[in-house]
């Protein structure tokens, strides 16, 4: 069986990679939440044929498999939340970087998604109080049991429309770090996405609202100045085709505006200093 759900992924995807696509599922795989290898032989075979033609299909492995590696851990992912993303990870890296250990810092994570940012760091350093914001609630539900599962006790989650609602924040400390990997793409980018992205991941965390691709970093910097503390830092992943516009936004407030280029060498974080 395996052999020709192998020549069947190769018609599609290339030998190696049918390969790797194998072997993350005999890896990843569950069944009613017992391991792919705990399986009968009957039930292992089922399996694979069904998630190879899902994989076929289109449906991105990480939603078949329902998880995704993420700075270490493995994160529960469904069509909610989008897949993360080492771009992302690139993010995380350098928030740690100045980010202090051993201390009570108040961190915000923008559109949380699956909670990989807002977790990870929670991780990374559990003296700090994270929070969380969605506007989805069936996001908020993945990122929840993903705390629970990685023992990220100290994530507090926020359901709220951040570019409108005006409320979320009136009870909360002042942040001294805020993380965000918001919705940024144009839908005239598409041409340039997968296939599998656009039809199977939420448009809601991919797609900046009304074609404005710079909504949330305006957003963020209208805030700045009612929910950042003084001598705080932003870290957000940009569109790389609007990266000088999105640092004309926070020039004229801020004491310092860098564009971080990724392993890509396109510029795809900003660090703001306040």
């Amino acid at each position: 069986m395996k052999k020709i759900l192998h020549k069947r992924l190769s018609e599609v995807f290339g030998d190696r990679e049918a390969a790797a696509i194998l072997r993350a599922f005999e890896e990843d795989l569950e069944l009613a939440g017992v391991p792919f290898g705990s399986l009968d032989k009957e039930e292992r075979n089922s399996l694979l044929k069904i998630s190879v033609e899902k994989v076929i299909q289109g449906i991105p492995l990480q939603y078949i498999t329902g998880k995704a590696c993420f700075y270490g851990h493995f994160f529960q992912v469904n069509k909610a939340v989008l897949i993360p993303r080492p771009e992302t990870e690139e993010l995380v890296y350098y928030a740690l970087k100045k980010i202090p250990k051993r201390e009570a810092v108040n961190i915000l994570d923008v559109g949380t998604g699956s909670g990989c940012i807002a977790i990870t760091v929670a991780l990374e350093r559990p003296d700090a109080n994270v929070y969380a914001l969605d506007v989805s609630h069936e996001a908020l539900e993945v990122a929840k049991k993903n705390a629970k599962l990685l023992g990220a006790t100290n994530v507090q989650f926020i359901q709220a429309d951040f570019l409108k609602d005006e409320s979320w924040y009136i009870d909360l400390p002042k942040f001294d770090f805020l993380l965000s990997n918001p919705p940024y793409i144009s839908k005239s980018e598409t041409s340039v996405m997968s296939r599998s992205t656009l039809e199977k991941e939420p448009g809601l965390a991919l797609f900046a609202p009304n074609e404005d691709v710079l909504a949330f970093y305006k957003r963020i910097a209208e805030l700045m100045p009612v929910i950042m503390n003084e001598n705080s830092y932003l870290f957000m992943e940009i569109n790389e085709f609007r990266s000088k516009d999105t640092k004309k936004i926070f020039e004229k407030q801020s004491k310092r505006v860098e564009l971080i280029q990724d392993m890509q060498g396109k510029d795809r974080i900003m660090e703001v200093e306040i």
